[in-house]
């Protein structure tokens, strides 16, 4: 024990073995955010705005996700009593539905993605045909392996899978030639795609808002919070996010820029996104398995002390899920490339991808807003007229982000920010015409 000038025994800093504690949990928090979001959107954002685009998606992305862990706090319990205002479980246990809708287009977008990215590029080796094949399988059989996990065993995998990423860049600048492995995408993108220079700032709001709300109904990184004590949650947090997984998209603007300059990708960087999907897809699968609501359309399944399914269900429900979900995003994720571009630079492939994430920037952030932030206008609005606000309010909003994210002759951006503003303001508008909890009313006899 060290001493003070004075004689004075120090007490030993206990921010080294909470730091310590916190790598696997920050490292599980990185791979299973590491989705085809991070791994993908930063290409097409900066293909169309430049690489200051990157900025723009990783800062709201990191805050968001870290401010999970620093607002939320742990714990297990499903007992109500026990809740604090700002629970973890409180919120995944209130609101499971919006929860496993989340895993749900979740696992189905990592799906998607990654059918198609081995069509178009592992399809290219001189033995395509099996390796499609063979490359499918892989993915289909790694996505099972992560699910059917121990909960302590996928935090080792957690880091196995991030170490693997690392060793993929590494292999691919070895191999990459006389070619840059990575590079800076371009100043300013291909305006001719978009139709406007200005499209990046019009279009802030909408990631602004998705990634600083969507976090909130992640399953798997609400379990990581409920099961990590402070201090350490709150450091795995900042660690996973702020250091794992910015390295993680700080790879994905590297090989952007390869993409953008020499339009090709290492096979390793398709390794890469492949991994980490199969590892997101596998988490959720598992978080699934263990979430609460699906359970209310048949009481009769076996259940444990606490309403959760047990270990065999859970396992069926994993499988269940993946099996349709696989089939369909490895259909959808082939077909479309063999559909025709919808107008000119822009193929149907990425059509639907920006389809999918546009949930992320309306659907679920406009969930966490409405229905879960506390208002002081709807703090007494009963929760099932808060979700008919919601619903009302994404389906005035979502013409406005087709048009400015999509479009049809080309992206109207100016919209976007008008969409999120209609969501901003309907809690304060509506509020105050919704119906209210009823309040029991002590009688004077009973005083």
């Amino acid at each position: 024990m060290m001493s003070t000038a004075s004689g004075t025994p120090s007490t030993p800093s206990r921010l080294a073995p909470s730091t310590l504690r916190a790598v696997l949990p920050a490292l599980f928090l990185a791979s299973s955010w590491t989705w085809v979001i991070g791994m993908w959107f930063p290409y097409y954002l900066t293909r169309d705005f430049g690489w200051v685009a990157w900025l723009v998606f990783a800062i709201p992305n990191v805050i968001g996700a870290a401010s999970v862990g620093l607002i939320l706090r742990p714990g297990t319990s499903r007992d109500p009593a026990t809740w604090e205002p700002r629970s973890s479980v409180k919120l995944t246990t209130q609101h499971d539905i919006a929860c496993m809708a989340f895993s749900v287009v979740t696992i189905a977008f990592q799906l998607y993605v990654v059918s198609f990215l081995i069509r178009s590029h592992i399809s290219q080796l001189p033995i395509a045909a099996p390796m499609v094949s063979i490359s499918t399988a892989v993915f289909a059989a790694l996505v099972i392996l992560f699910a059917l996990l121990p909960w302590r065993a996928s935090w080792w995998a957690a880091g196995f899978v991030w170490l693997a990423s690392i060793g993929f860049a590494i292999a691919s600048g070895l191999t990459s030639g006389d070619q840059a492995a990575f590079s800076l995408p371009p100043v300013d993108g291909i305006v001719g795609v978009t139709g406007d220079p200005y499209g990046l700032w019009k279009l802030a709001p909408a990631i602004v808002f998705g990634f600083l709300l969507c976090p909130y109904l992640d399953l798997t990184i609400n379990r990581v919070r409920q099961d990590t004590p402070e201090p350490t949650g709150s450091i795995a947090s900042v660690l996973g996010f702020g250091v794992f997984f910015l390295v993680m998209i700080g790879l994905t603007l590297g090989y952007a820029g390869r993409l953008i300059n020499h339009n090709t990708i290492s096979y390793y960087v398709v390794g890469h996104i492949a991994l980490q999907a199969a590892f997101t897809s596998g988490v959720h699968l598992r978080a699934l398995g263990r979430a609460g609501g699906y359970h209310k359309f048949d009481l009769s399944k076996p259940r444990d002390a606490e309403g959760r399914p047990t270990a065999v269900r859970q396992a069926k429900l994993r499988l269940f899920c993946f099996s349709f979900l696989f089939c369909f995003a490895l259909f959808f994720g082939n077909a479309v490339l063999d559909l025709q571009q919808p107008r000119a630079g822009y193929d149907a492939s990425r059509f639907w991808y920006d389809l999918i994430i546009s949930s992320y920037g309306l659907v679920f952030p406009a969930y966490m807003y409405i229905c879960v932030v506390p208002h002081p206008t709807l703090r007494a609005v009963r929760r099932k007229a808060r979700v008919l606000l919601w619903a009302v309010t994404t389906l005035a909003a979502t013409p406005l982000f087709f048009l400015g994210f999509i479009g049809f002759a080309e992206p109207q951006y100016g919209l976007i920010p008008i969409g999120v503003v209609l969501i901003l303001v309907a809690p304060y508008v509506a509020g105050q015409w919704l119906p209210k909890r009823l309040v029991p009313v002590r009688s004077r006899a009973g005083q």
